[in-house]
């Protein structure tokens, strides 16, 4: 516990690797396993039955939910909240003030860049990159290799295949999109109609 700086409060049973780096007023809560060579900056506060892998860097003022599970060599910018039972893999990045809600996962190599809002049961894929400030509703599934930028409101009920490219400001909801579509900034389509769902087939043209 040498590198514990300044006063920092440990639960029961907690399990911590190699060279931890833990700042003063962080709270980590009881039987969370901390990995080796771990960053986390002043005042996070860590939940109970967390797990977190090797190489995490996890920058002040943040909130760890519990039953969260961080694999190896994630980065979580500061200010940013993530919620009960959700899973980050390797090399994921979070940017700063991003809320991320229960029960969602995000999968290898995905950046999420600053002030995205992202709710619960949230299904983001490998490789995949949410600009700043868009909002992803309810029951939505971004496949991998995805490009959201910025200030887009997706969902709820919103499932987009691997490959899709979403322009700035898009407002999406009720859809079903397939593989390798492009859609342009500022589109606004809300698909539920007579009771179903739309479904946008895969084609490489803009929508």
């Amino acid at each position: 516990m040498e590198n514990l700086k300044g006063k920092v409060e440990v639960g029961k049973n907690v399990t911590m690797g190699k060279d931890p780096l833990i700042g003063p007023y962080c709270v980590i809560g009881d039987d969370t396993v901390i990995g080796d060579n771990i960053v986390i900056n002043e005042n996070v506060q860590i939940g109970n039955n967390v797990t977190i892998g090797d190489n995490v860097i996890i920058e002040k003022d943040c909130i760890i939910g519990s039953d969260t599970r961080i694999k190896d060599d994630v980065l979580i910018q500061s200010d940013t909240e993530i919620y009960e039972c959700c899973t980050l893999y390797e090399n994921v990045t979070i940017g700063r003030d991003v809320i991320i809600n229960a029960n969602v996962e995000i999968h290898k190599k995905s950046q999420i860049y600053d002030r995205v809002y992202i709710t619960d049961g949230t299904y983001i894929g490998e490789n995949v990159k949410i600009f700043d400030r868009t909002q992803i509703l309810g029951d939505c599934f971004i496949g991998s290799n995805s490009i959201i930028e910025r200030d887009c409101v997706l969902g709820p009920h919103a499932h987009f295949d691997s490959n899709i490219k979403i322009g700035a400001n898009c407002e999406l909801d009720n859809i079903n999109v397939g593989n390798e579509i492009c859609i342009n900034e500022y589109t606004e389509f809300h698909g539920f109609t007579n009771g179903t769902y739309t479904y946008i087939s895969s084609t490489k043209q803009d929508t």
